[in-house]
């Protein structure tokens, strides 16, 4: 794609379309795109689904844990492909067991190519040509507390050279390095019972005053996982005073086992996400640990709530060889309008796995319309036995 735009307007397009639609801008938009096409496939979502492949560090650091084999995987897609033909997004993730006490760790590089761009000057007049990109590159760890709760945290360096040239009346490039954190959890019962209380006095029982109803045995097919990305300082292109904070996102979500047989799994999940800064005035006028408290209230709670991301979806899972996946992502008119169906499948063989996912945009005209996944997954411990 070639820009013909001056200075650093190109920044804010950039911004503005690879944020998808979002009403607040961030910098470094490109860290909130789902890296893998199981995911994707199902809806866009995986906080409470984590814990199979090493994308898992993207969603859930806490569920790394359950990876207990040396796992490898890369996903390419071309991004925007409604926009252009050129922007594409690259995901390697690579997973490195310590024991089942000890958890795992993770290490990730994600890489977004925005095209070559032509800066002009006021006038018009070419001045130079150049390709901007932004990547990150980070490690993650999640470990076991007990039979029903994990942590897990992470860590990245990013730098993103949208313009490595100086701009007229500008005091700095449009360049900028920065770091963020995750810290996540994930709740997953080894023993859980619902159930409703009644008075067991009545039946005459003396041993105590309440009994249960069993409604479900939700043992071991229940999870829930929450994860607070990228927090982090502001990344400043041109001086402090223009400074946009990162992306932080809050997820929370909860995924339920449908049928378990002996040859084939349902699983299926709701989330929510939510970016964690208020508004646009609030960039500037407040730190993160103020913005990602003002986030809830700002402009009331309800208001606030109705600007999260909404997600559910299932995969259906055959002999742990085949999966085929769909799922829904939700966003209300007033906070961006995004709304799509997804659909994803994946075959496993041997020590390889590779997975597919389409996003089905309601209006054909949407910059995500048609956007294909490709991701292929390696299995190292079984490569090296």
């Amino acid at each position: 794609m070639k820009k013909t735009l001056p200075g650093l307007l190109f920044f804010l397009v950039f911004t503005a379309v690879t944020s998808q639609a979002q009403v607040t801008t961030t910098a470094v938009p490109f860290l909130q795109i789902a890296p893998d096409s199981r995911s994707s496939g199902f809806g866009e979502g995986g906080v409470a689904m984590a814990g199979k492949d090493p994308n898992t560090i993207f969603w859930n650091p806490a569920a790394l844990y359950r990876i207990q084999e040396i796992k490898a995987s890369i996903t390419h897609s071309n991004w925007l492909p409604q926009l252009t033909g050129d922007l594409f997004y690259d995901y390697l993730a690579l997973v490195y067991p310590l024991g089942p006490d000890l958890g795992s760790l993770g290490g990730h590089i994600t890489f977004l190519n925005l095209g070559e761009n032509v800066q002009t000057s006021a006038s018009g007049k070419e001045l130079g040509r150049f390709v901007s990109w932004e990547m990150a590159v980070g490690v993650s760890y999640g470990v076991p507390l007990d039979e029903d709760w994990s942590i897990g945290t992470g860590g990245r360096f990013i730098y993103s050279r949208l313009s490595p040239v100086a701009v007229e009346n500008e005091k700095g490039r449009g360049v900028a390095s920065g770091f963020g954190v995750d810290l996540a959890f994930e709740y997953h019962p080894s023993k859980f019972i619902l159930g409703l209380p009644y008075p067991s006095i009545f039946e005459g029982s003396t041993d105590s005053w309440f009994s249960f109803y069993e409604l479900a045995d939700l043992s071991n097919r229940f999870r829930w996982g929450t994860n607070i990305s990228n927090i982090g300082p502001k990344m400043t292109y041109i001086d402090d005073a223009q400074a946009d904070p990162l992306p932080t996102k809050f997820r929370t979500g909860i995924a339920y086992r449908l049928i378990d047989d002996e040859y084939y799994y349902l699983d299926s999940y709701v989330e929510m996400a939510k970016l964690l800064v208020s508004n646009q005035d609030s960039l500037t006028k407040y730190p993160v640990y103020k913005a990602v408290y003002k986030a809830w209230y700002k402009d009331g709670f309800v208001n606030e709530l109705n600007k999260a991301n909404l997600m559910m979806g299932a995969e259906f899972v055959y002999d742990n060889y085949v999966s085929l996946r769909a799922g829904f992502f939700y966003e209300d008119k007033d906070a961006g309008n995004r709304k799509f169906m997804t659909y994803g499948a994946g075959i496993l063989y041997s020590f390889l796995n590779v997975d597919f996912s389409y996003i089905s945009a309601f209006e054909e005209a949407h910059p995500l319309a048609g956007t294909v996944r490709v991701t292929l997954g390696l299995n190292v411990t079984s490569v090296l036995e």
